[in-house]
């Protein structure tokens, strides 16, 4: 019998056989790409199915006074966290799916609507076995957790944080096991001094928005938290770490089997400022009793700020409790306004600037003097003097002691906008003076080009120069700069621009920037006629008549100006009579080392309200420096604000007179080992920004150079 197939079905097996090869070597092939030359790939999925990466936040960095006490600092805190991506995995695995919900928002004014997981189902779910312990002490904000899940999953979200210590004890006893919720410790901001140079340090909160930071290895981390206000916003990208991560293994429940892997996080730097909180608590103690106001002490012979303060001021511990927060921002006395940074009408203090400017420019001589018959026609108009009686004859140093308007009326005249702005702006009025505050105002320093870019329909008079003699009209100056106005006299017209920011420290002890003084330029005046206008701020203090005669200190010889801006218009909602009050001075008048300023709101007068003030900083300064004694730091409370001006003020130091009125105190201290010498120049000069000897760099130029840096 004939075994073999037909010709015509030995074609069909061939190809079969042919298809039947192929298919197994394709087969070969994939099982080659998927077993050995994806194997890679398939493990680390396959790894990372069964382990967990937790990102480790890190202490952001301190901010410390001058002499490293911290005034914001981190303490260990414990948190209850729920990890999303677990959460509900679990979930899924014990009900078998997850359930949705419409999640309506809103994104750039438009109104969106998804079907999306409902975390909030499932959280309060999963949180069963944690509120058989703290019970209704665990609340989870839908709305916030919604907004998490939306654009922050990858995150833990913290539901319940600062965990007391009794609820952590019952929480370790009890030891509730719930995948994707942990107890996780983390460090919390903590402000060591309470209200204390609050609106100088500032405070911190969750961002907005997500903001993502730079890591060291080239990735990125999304903060918790950041700078709101203050330093803390300022130098935020110095003081945020670097974050560590935590890779554990867990089985298919999402239970924790051994850690893998652990990468400790790293703090932030620590950021000194110049700031003594000695004299910062000193300076706040004096202007207690005041509604609103504010205080700054300069050092003259580097432009380091020692203290700022402002009135009222608000403490940041207590600015995570809603109630709070809701009662501050709603306060009509703005407690989260910095008024040392905040432009006012100066008043009579402004005559020192027009003194500065008329002798600069050699508009008259040291000796002039002008007849005061209780005012004085300017552009066809009468402007009177604060005494209608008149003051006679009166010369330069009497004028300012006296505080004569009808002099500086005619004094403002004859010198001109123009010289007044150039001497303004060398001081650094007009200017924010690169201070690394939020909301610094440069004030207004008024100019014929400033009167034809705001008010093109008017141009600059007599009438205006007249005004803006004795600080009225369009003039705005902060009390930082008054102080830096009274520093440059008593440095007989060397100008140091402000510091607020000393160094800047990276955990490793290495130092990102070291901010050094920087004269910001120099008023070419003869000496003669500076020391005239000394004599003049020293007479306001030191003799019969003077203004300022409440600023005496025993044993230091002080100098000042007083003045009263008067002022009236809608504050808190209501018009009102307000006027600014102000006292500008320097001590000890031989040989100075500080300047301050005192301004106070719906205040009397300046030698009522301000003067006093300024005689218990700097009393009680010297006290510290003559002999030498401790200063007992304290947590501050809170001073509230209010529209009634100022409590009054013993004629009086606090305390006893002692040693101090033997005789002046003499300071010591380091000066520069090099001297920024600004050219000669006209009459006044601004040396260009990139020749002075030993400039530091603003922090807006440090940031440029920063590595690791954040983006938005």
């Amino acid at each position: 019998m004939n075994t073999e197939a037909p010709p015509r079905f030995v074609g069909r097996i061939v190809l079969v056989a042919a298809l039947f090869m192929v298919g197994l070597g394709v087969l070969v092939v994939r099982l080659y790409e998927l077993q050995i030359g994806q194997a890679e790939t398939y493990a680390a999925q396959v790894g990372a199915q069964s382990t967990r990466t937790i990102l480790l936040p890190p202490a952001r960095g301190l901010v410390a006074d001058r002499w490293g006490v911290p005034l914001a600092e981190h303490r260990a805190n414990f948190d209850i966290d729920l990890y999303l991506l677990e959460l509900k995995s679990h979930y899924r695995k014990i009900h078998g799916g997850l359930p949705k919900v419409r999640d309506t928002y809103t994104v750039a004014g438009v109104r969106k609507t998804d079907i999306v997981d409902d975390i909030f189902k499932i959280a309060d779910e999963s949180l069963g076995p944690y509120r058989e312990v703290l019970g209704a002490r665990i609340q989870i904000d839908r709305d916030s957790l919604m907004l998490h899940q939306r654009i922050r999953e990858q995150l833990p979200f913290q539901i319940k944080g600062d965990l007391k210590f009794e609820e952590l004890a019952v929480l370790m006893e009890r030891n509730p096991v719930v995948p994707g919720i942990r107890i996780t410790a983390r460090p919390l901001r903590r402000y060591s001094y309470g209200a204390s140079a609050s609106h100088v340090v500032g405070y911190v909160g969750r961002p907005e928005q997500p903001l993502l930071l730079s890591r060291d290895d080239g990735g990125t981390f999304e903060a918790e938290s950041t700078g709101k206000d203050g330093i803390e916003l300022a130098a935020d990208e110095y003081l945020q770490g670097d974050p560590g991560y935590r890779v554990l293994e867990v089985d298919n429940l999402g239970r924790v089997q051994r850690l893998l892997h652990e990468d400790p996080p790293r703090s932030g730097s620590t950021v000194y400022l110049t700031l003594d909180l000695r004299v910062q608590q000193i300076a706040e103690k004096a202007l207690q009793g005041i509604g609103r106001g504010a205080c700054v002490v300069l050092d003259c012979t580097t432009g380091e700020i020692l203290a700022m303060v402002s009135v009222p001021n608000y403490d940041p511990n207590a600015l995570s409790d809603p109630a709070i927060w809701d009662t501050v921002i709603n306060d009509k006395t703005r407690p989260l306004v910095n008024r040392a940074v905040s432009g006012y009408p100066p008043g009579s203090t402004f005559k020192i600037l027009i003194a500065l400017a008329a002798m600069t420019y050699k508009v008259v001589p040291p000796n002039y003097s002008f007849t005061c018959g209780g005012g004085l026609f300017v552009a066809d108009r009468f402007k009177q003097c604060w005494s209608s009686s008149g003051h006679g004859t009166v010369n330069l140093r009497e004028a300012i002691k006296i505080s004569c308007n009808t002099y500086f009326y005619n004094l403002g005249v004859k010198t001109g906008i123009d010289r007044v702005y150039a001497v303004g702006h060398a001081i650094g009025l007009g200017d924010d003076n690169d201070i690394p505050l939020p909301r610094v105002s440069a004030g207004t320093l008024p100019s014929k080009e400033w009167m034809r870019a705001t008010y093109p329909r008017d141009r600059w008079s007599d009438g205006h120069m007249a005004n803006a003699a004795i600080g009225q009209g369009y003039v705005l100056v902060t009390p930082l700069q008054m102080a830096m106005v009274a520093a440059a006299v008593a440095n007989r017209g060397t100008i140091y621009k402000p510091q607020l920011i000393q160094r800047i420290i990276r955990p490793d002890g290495e130092a990102e920037f070291e901010f050094k003084p920087e004269i910001r330029g120099q008023l070419n005046i003869e000496p003669k006629a500076m020391e005239v206008i000394r004599q003049g701020m020293w007479a306001v203090v030191n003799e019969p008549g003077g203004t300022g005669k409440r600023a005496a200190v025993p044993g230091i010889t002080v100098a000042g100006k007083t003045g009263t801006a008067q002022f009236k218009g809608r504050v808190g909602g209501e018009v009102r009579t307000d006027n600014k009050t102000w006292f500008i001075s320097f001590a000890p008048f031989e040989e100075p080392r500080y300047a301050a300023c005192v301004m106070v709101e719906n205040g009397q007068a300046g030698g009522v309200d301000c003067a006093p003030r300024v005689r218990e900083v700097f009393y009680r300064m010297f006290r510290l420096i003559r002999r030498n004694e401790n200063y007992e730091l304290a947590y501050s409370q809170p001073q509230p604000g209010t529209f009634l001006g100022s409590t009054s003020f013993p004629d009086e130091p606090t305390a006893a007179p002692d040693e101090l009125a033997a005789e002046n105190v003499a300071v010591t201290f380091e000066g520069l080992e090099e001297s920024a010498v600004p050219h000669e120049e006209d009459r006044v000069t601004l040396p260009d920004r990139s020749s002075v000897q030993r400039r530091s760099p603003t922090l807006r130029e440090a940031r440029g150079r920063k590595q690791f840096w954040r983006t938005r």
